[in-house]
């Protein structure tokens, strides 16, 4: 399959990865937007790709990947104007009409672009909007700049952790590094010393704020958000809440990655951080990894699957895990040993298959392992049978799977009957949050409902993950009302954490 378009000037034969994209599902068709490449000759390229890449799942066919036939979604593009600047590991959710897509973050790529738009602020705080309803999809109308231009601003912040609520339109952010290209308050070309311990939050009213709240008395104080980890929202208690594993966190000018079995939980309503401790196949300590949320049906657990990254040594993990909460139990999903990933995205589709897109191997170096040899640039793993496969667009819906229900009881439609982590709670509010109310059973989808027809809208209760993530010292404690934003959607709020790094 072809990765790049004839805009590009690097020939596709010379083309071997995309990686430190941004990913999003809209109904039956998968968004990947900037990123870099890797070549056949093991140079990383920072290409400034001009398009938006669409894989259309109701549109399939055969391709052949290494030796194997497989079935794959059409790709097509979109072009991006170019007042719209290209980035890697930024963010990608939806509004909560479903109707535009939102990229906040990324760093810079192209260096001309870099020249081009270093004296517009707008490009700078870089909210991006792409109307999936325009006209003409390829018109630069299309595409809209968030015009922030009144102090304080809000950094873009790159590498951090991102999920999304697709029901009410919010989207999180989760630490991540502000880099030197574009914000002109920073001189440094450190990335260690501008990292964020902000909790960005994007509401539906449209106004931005950013806010400081303080942590649960007995959340482990010297926390603070690690590049590369993941970010999911899960619809429990008022407004939900957010869980948070994996990265790294910087000591001095080491990195040291978090323990796995360290599960941290935000209250949204009540501005409350917790820690919760994880037993089980606990994985090695890891980041750049992505994953997807998958709910029981009656919602009686909420199964978490993380797909790769990078471990050790920073070699590149090619296994599968599952947290399944509320008993905070890791399972051991799937383990080999020949198609590693780091930096890819992982995105639920049809609310059964966790689709990984993009990455690298960094298990050998130079990364000679191509996406042909890794199995293609767009996978599949099957949430139910716990193992690769082609897409099925007709498969069953989601069923927890047998070595997880063998644990936590009940079966495949749910019924779990173990809810109480094996370690105990360790604070018994967030017990309290647990046993409230859901949200509604709610499918988790890494992205959102179709935008057309309306007739084949998925539950609006969606909702969806990405990662990355590091951080720094809470930068303010007083409520900051800034300007309303230019773009559908709601307000952007920064909540740091009140904890020291570490």
């Amino acid at each position: 399959m072809m990765l790049l378009t004839d805009k590009l000037t690097v020939n596709d034969t010379q083309v071997c990865n995309f990686a430190s994209h941004h990913s999003l599902v809209v109904g039956q068709k998968i968004y990947v937007d900037g990123g870099v490449y890797t070549s056949r000759d093991d140079v990383l390229i920072d290409l400034d790709y001009r398009d938006l890449q669409i894989y259309d799942l109701a549109d399939l066919s055969d391709s052949i990947v290494g030796h194997q036939k497989v079935t794959i979604p059409k790709r097509t593009t979109v072009k991006r104007p170019d007042h719209i600047p290209n980035t890697k590991m930024g963010f990608l959710w939806t509004d909560r009409d479903q109707r535009l897509l939102l990229r906040y973050g990324g760093t810079w790529i192209d260096p001309e672009e870099v020249k081009r738009n270093m004296n517009d602020q707008a490009a700078k705080t870089a909210l991006v909007g792409f109307d999936f309803g325009a006209a003409d999809l390829h018109s630069s109308e299309a595409w809209t700049l968030q015009q922030k231009t009144t102090a304080p601003i809000i950094s873009r912040l790159s590498h951090g952790a991102g999920a999304r609520y697709v029901r009410e339109g919010q989207g999180y952010y989760l630490g991540g590094f502000e880099d030197n290209i574009g914000n002109d308050h920073r001189s440094s070309k450190s990335e260690l010393d501008s990292i964020s311990a902000n909790l960005i939050i994007w509401d539906s009213p449209l106004e931005w704020n950013n806010k400081t709240v303080r942590q649960s008395a007995v959340s482990d104080a010297s926390y603070n958000p690690g590049a590369g980890g993941f970010l999911t929202h899960l619809p429990i208690g008022d407004v939900g809440m957010l869980l948070s594993v994996g990265g790294r966190q910087f000591e001095g000018p080491e990195a040291v990655r978090f323990p796995m079995d360290k599960i941290r939980l935000y209250d949204i309503k009540n501005d409350e951080w917790y820690t919760q401790t994880a037993e089980g196949e606990i994985p090695d300590g890891r980041n750049n990894f992505c994953g997807v949320t998958a709910v029981a049906r009656d919602s009686s657990s909420y199964n978490i699957y993380i797909s790769g990254g990078q471990t050790g040594d920073d070699s590149g993990a090619d296994d599968v895990y599952i947290l399944s909460v509320p008993s905070f139990t890791w399972f051991k999903a799937y383990s080999g040993k020949e198609i590693p990933r780091i930096y890819h995205t992982c995105e639920l589709v049809q609310d059964q298959q966790m689709a990984v897109i993009g990455g690298y191997n960094a298990t050998t170096l130079p990364r000679s392992m191509c996406a042909q040899e890794m199995g293609g640039d767009l996978r599949f793993f099957d949430l139910n049978t716990l193992k690769w496969a082609d897409y099925n667009p007709k498969g069953i819906k989601y069923q927890v799977p047998q070595p997880v229900y063998n644990v936590i009881g009940g079966g495949g439609n749910g019924g779990a009957r173990n809810k109480t982590p094996a370690a105990g709670w360790t604070d018994p509010l967030l017990e309290t949050a647990f046993t409230r109310a859901t949200l509604g059973a709610m499918a988790t989808q890494s992205g959102a409902p179709p935008s057309e027809p309306e007739s084949t809208l998925a539950p609006l209760d969606s909702i969806a993950t990405q990662s990355g993530a590091p951080p720094s010292q809470p930068e303010s404690t007083d409520l900051i009302h800034l300007p309303k934003t230019g773009l559908h959607g709601g307000p952007l709020r920064a909540v740091s954490l009140a904890a020291s790094p570490h």
